[in-house]
C-alpha cells in the first residue's frame, strides 16, 4: 500500500490515467492498493509500480506542494520569502509581455517593488494542474493598496520547477490594468 497526504493529490485518477480532475483536499489521507477506485467518478483500476510511473507520482506530488509554496509565499507580504522560491539562475516574465528578470536579485526587486504598493496583497490558487515538474495555477490576486482601496485581479501562471523544488521560470498570464476595486 502507498499512502499519500496532505495537499499534494491534485488530480482524480491520478495512477488510473484518467481525464476526472479534483481540487486538493487538505488534511486528507489517500490510499492506493493493488486495485484503486477513484473517489470522483467510482472508476477502478491497477497502479502501475513501475519505477517510471511512481517517479511521475512522485514528482507530481512534489511539484502540486512547491506550487502551494509559491502561493504561502505570496501571501507573506515579503519579498523575501517570495523570492527564496526561485532558483538563483531563475527567469520571471510577469506578466507576459513585460521584460523578463533573470536571477534572485532581479527577482527579489521586482517583489518589492510590486508589494510596495500594497499595506497586503496575495495570490489564492484556485486550481492546480501538475505534469512532473511544470504546473499551471488559476489563481485570484486580493490586495489593499496603500491609500486602502481593496482590489481583486486574476491571472494564470506557469511554472517550471529544478529538481530541488525551485522555481526555473515562471511565466504570469494577466494585467496589471485589470485589477478591479471590491
Amino acid at each position: 500500500i502507498l499512502m499519500l497526504t496532505g495537499t499534494q493529490i491534485t488530480d482524480c485518477c491520478l495512477t488510473l490515467r484518467s481525464k476526472h480532475r479534483v481540487k486538493p483536499r487538505l488534511g486528507k489521507a489517500f490510499v492506493y492498493s493493488d486495485r484503486s477506485i477513484c473517489e470522483k467518478c467510482g472508476l477502478r483500476g491497477q497502479i502501475d509500480f513501475t519505477s517510471k510511473s511512481m517517479k511521475q507520482m512522485t514528482n507530481n506530488i512534489n511539484t502540486a506542494a512547491f506550487v502551494n509554496l509559491y502561493f504561502e509565499a505570496t501571501q507573506s507580504n515579503n519579498a523575501s520569502v517570495w523570492a527564496n522560491c526561485f532558483a538563483a539562475d531563475a527567469t520571471v516574465e510577469d506578466p507576459v509581455g513585460s521584460p523578463p528578470v533573470k536571477g534572485t536579485d532581479a527577482i527579489l526587486k521586482l517583489g518589492e517593488e510590486f508589494m510596495a504598493n500594497f499595506q497586503t496583497v496575495g495570490l489564492y490558487p484556485e486550481y492546480i494542474s501538475v505534469d512532473n515538474l511544470r504546473a499551471a495555477a488559476k489563481w485570484t490576486g486580493k490586495g489593499v493598496t496603500k491609500d486602502g482601496r481593496s482590489l481583486k485581479f486574476e491571472g494564470i501562471n506557469f511554472f517550471q520547477f529544478n529538481e530541488t523544488g525551485k522555481i526555473a521560470k515562471l511565466v504570469g498570464f494577466w494585467n496589471p490594468a485589470d485589477m478591479i476595486e471590491v
